[in-house]
């Protein structure tokens, strides 16, 4: 769906890019556009920088960093063995009190950068920004505003919790853009290996923000409302 909205060419950020599935997808998909992938967690940003070297993909950019609302240095200590060893899980925020209350010897922390979108030159026109950062949305857009009002871009962001989701809403439509619900099936029947198995209780909830008001492409997406009852299920579930 995202796809139909861009153009080979300009350029593509993905926040949250964990190991690489949509950064390279994109990358794939528009070969002209720089894609810059963004992930700051250690074995999540490893596993992309090897990706992007196996794929052979030139335009797309690893960026082992954080995205948020202000410049900074942050000491991160992932839970991991708390999630199952889940990388893709990993709340930033989360993972900064956790090392905060941590001492050298009770655990290593890794030091972090953060930098808001607005200090990142980029090499043309931003089209689309991806977000998915656990419940770090909100800081992510409000890092990126004079970036927003320059390149209007389109912003899909993932929805963990509604009260992140109405944090960005109220940010984006200040901005005059116009939000839809977009929900993804997780199982793709479809897949290399053949599994029937869906192990998948939900899809994705996501957010589709655009700058163009009632873009009849988006049309049959469910308009993003702030009425509880417009709210999909699984944005609930989770």
């Amino acid at each position: 769906m995202v796809s139909t909205l861009l153009t080979d060419g300009d350029v593509i950020l993905d926040v949250g890019a964990n190991i690489g599935t949509h950064a390279l997808a994109l990358a794939s998909r528009f070969p002209c556009s720089p894609v810059f992938a963004f992930e700051p967690q250690p074995l999540a940003a490893m596993l992309l920088a090897a990706n992007i070297c196996l794929s052979s993909k030139p335009n797309c950019k690893p960026m082992p960093m954080a995205c948020g609302k202000l410049a900074a240095i942050g000491d991160v200590d992932p839970a991991y063995d708390d999630l199952d060893w889940n990388i893709g899980a990993v709340s930033l925020r989360d993972a900064f009190l956790q090392a905060d209350k941590t001492t050298q010897q009770d655990n290593f922390a890794y030091p972090t950068l953060v930098v808001p979108l607005d200090a990142c030159r980029f090499p043309g026109r931003v089209q689309l920004i991806k977000i998915d950062v656990e419940g770090m949305e909100d800081d992510v857009i409000a890092g990126a505003v004079g970036l927003i009002e320059r390149d209007r871009p389109v912003i899909c962001f993932e929805v963990l919790t509604l009260e992140t989701m109405r944090r960005c809403r109220e940010q984006l439509l200040s901005r005059g853009y116009e939000l839809r619900w977009l929900e993804t099936n997780a199982f793709n029947d479809q897949n290399f290996n053949n599994n029937n198995q869906n192990v998948w209780a939900l899809g994705e909830t996501s957010i589709l923000a655009l700058p163009v008001s009632d873009d009849f492409r988006v049309r049959f997406l469910k308009r993003v409302s702030g009425n509880e009852t417009d709210i999909p299920r699984s944005a609930y579930a989770r």
